[in-house]
């Protein structure tokens, strides 16, 4: 709207839908009417709002989108659902995940635009939820592959070859799990 012409409160919630749906149906925020999008929709300034609904909250409130998620909760909201869905997809007929390989995950997944902790959380969650017990072992990755062996999942990928896990058990003795007589 032309600077110096007064919006009436009609034109100002036609705007703030007019935004909304430039958001993909999300609800407006005082970064979103500033921005590029709020441009776009033909939104007044937020101080407009303020003049005749007393706040932002109440004009967003009056135009019926208050209980809309914002862009960013929705973007936080598909993030988490992909994510889980990937740690579901690992986790799937396991009984056990190592604590390196829970860092390894949650460490591959820096772009998915969750913050580590809340990944942490969610791959926490997903482990209750199918019975995938954390493990944590001595750092040493001999062990670590014998572990992995033993219980037949691969580490790093692949199953370690029978020589590696008898060297990681002491050098002999015994024969392997799954070994034949």
């Amino acid at each position: 709207m032309p600077r110096g012409t007064k919006q009436t409160r009609e034109e100002c919630l036609a705007a703030l839908r007019r935004l909304s749906e430039i958001l993909g149906g999300s609800r407006p925020t005082a970064a979103d009417l500033r921005g590029k999008a709020g441009r776009e929709a033909g939104c007044p300034r937020e101080h407009v709002y303020y003049r005749l609904f007393g706040s932002l909250e109440a004009a967003v409130e009056a135009a019926g989108l208050s209980d809309l998620p914002t862009a960013k909760q929705k973007r936080l909201s598909e993030a988490r659902a992909e994510v889980r869905r990937l740690f579901e997809e690992t986790l799937a007929g396991r009984k056990f995940l190592l604590e390196g390989e829970a860092v390894a995950l949650v460490r591959n997944l820096s772009g998915c635009g969750l913050p580590p902790d809340a990944r942490k959380a969610l791959l926490r969650e997903v482990c209750r939820e199918k019975g995938v017990h954390l493990v944590s072992l001595p750092t040493s990755a001999a062990l670590h592959a014998a572990a992995s062996w033993l219980a037949g999942q691969p580490c790093r990928g692949r199953l370690p070859e029978r020589e590696a896990v008898r060297a990681a058990r002491g050098g002999g003795g015994g024969a392997a799990p799954g070994a034949g007589a």
